[in-house]
């Protein structure tokens, strides 16, 4: 059995013993970028509930952009946790790789993949990247976080790379 902790401040969602995290990141500081990540999170959830994958997620969110919110990028990363398996899978548009916490160890490069492109520009409409796949010990840990927080530019800004080891 496998115990799911969880820190966020991004959507999170559980069916049976599947647990659905998306985080995005939309460019700006302005109304724009906020409706940008609504809508991104809008298409994220009609997407799931109607039976898509996360190749199926990434697609929809990148027509969303495109047609709605045109030239505004967003990153993203849509990942699926099996909680009965340990299976960890998701898809890397633009954000940092997840750092892999084991024995309060971070695992460097164990969750590094080449990240796709943003979202928000239609490179993804038509042919979605291919899924990440890992699978988990129990007490492992995953941790997913934005560039906006390895581009802070102040010093009182926690850094994942600096807390996480």
């Amino acid at each position: 059995m496998w115990r799911t902790a969880l820190v966020t401040s991004s959507p999170i969602t559980s069916i049976d013993a599947i647990l659905h995290l998306t985080l995005v990141d939309a460019m700006g500081h302005d109304l724009a970028s906020g409706g940008a990540s609504g809508a991104a999170l809008a298409a994220c959830r009609a997407t799931r509930r109607s039976g898509g994958d996360l190749r199926d997620i990434v697609a929809t969110i990148d027509r969303t952009l495109t047609q709605w919110i045109p030239d505004r990028l967003l990153t993203a990363v849509i990942a699926e946790l099996d909680s009965d398996q340990g299976d960890f899978t998701w898809i890397n548009c633009g954000h940092p790789p997840p750092h892999l916490i084991r024995d309060g160890h971070v695992l460097q490069n164990a969750l590094e993949r080449p990240a796709h492109l943003p979202l928000g520009y239609g490179f993804h409409t038509a042919d979605p990247p291919a899924q990440e796949h890992v699978r988990l010990q129990p007490g492992d840990r995953v941790l997913l976080y934005s560039d906006g927080i390895t581009e802070a530019r102040s010093p009182e800004v926690w850094h994942p790379s600096q807390r996480a080891r």
